[in-house]
């Protein structure tokens, strides 16, 4: 479509993708198309977003950051092919983690009908381009302690022991941090005679029993 107005009046409008005559309203030129079939379904996931976090009492600004999260992700994970669903648990779950809000596998599960395994799939691939903050073995202690039914004085305890021993240590570098946090753990249920074996707490934690061994064996030596 074209007008009789001179070019100057023609002005770019990011929003539509379309460029506009100023005078008369005609569209002169398509800048780019939209899938609307992927417009619909992320305004579907944003209100999905929206309604659990109404449903499960989560409050508006951790909400916000949901769908932050969420519209981050989507840019960026067109060709890891996550479902929507899980991308939805992802966004969800990492904003209450941003906000030092811990929920249980079954809490999350309950809320997104997405079990965490998956969200750590794409934690795995998409966090470090995604997330502002980086996930430490802090954030991974917090989190498993809750998971393995320790209590916050717990918690905090094994988050010291941590921090005294990673000023001085080195045995981490070839370590992730979740297999850092459950051998913290591994070892103050050892120290306190909580029942729970390195078995147990790799399931729960999501990481291997060898990896946590051999992270286990290196503090000791």
């Amino acid at each position: 479509m074209s007008c009789d107005h001179p070019p100057m009046y023609c002005v770019h409008d990011d929003r539509e993708g379309t460029v506009v005559c100023t005078l008369c309203a005609h569209v002169i030129d398509q800048l780019y198309m939209f899938d609307n079939s992927l417009k619909e379904a992320r305004d579907t996931s944003n209100e999905n977003i929206t309604n659990i976090c109404i449903n499960f009492n989560i409050a508006d600004s951790i909400r916000h950051r949901c769908n932050v999260i969420f519209q981050r992700t989507c840019a960026i994970s067109k060709s890891w092919k996550f479902p929507t669903n899980v991308l939805v648990a992802y966004s969800i779950y990492y904003g209450l983690l941003e906000h030092s809000i811990s929920r249980s596998p079954q809490e999350i599960f309950c809320m997104t009908g997405v079990p965490l395994s998956q969200i750590f799939e794409v934690e795995k691939t998409l966090t470090p381009q995604v997330l502002v903050i980086p996930l430490s073995p802090v954030t991974y202690i917090e989190r498993f302690a809750v998971q393995c039914g320790l209590n916050f004085k717990d918690t905090q305890n094994i988050i010291r022991s941590y921090k005294n021993v990673s000023c001085t240590s080195e045995h981490f570098d070839n370590y992730g941090p979740p297999t850092i946090a459950a051998a913290f753990i591994v070892l103050y249920c050892k120290e306190k005679k909580i029942t729970f074996t390195i078995k147990n707490i790799a399931k729960i934690c999501l990481v291997s029993a060898s990896s946590i061994y051999r992270v286990v064996k290196k503090m000791k030596k």
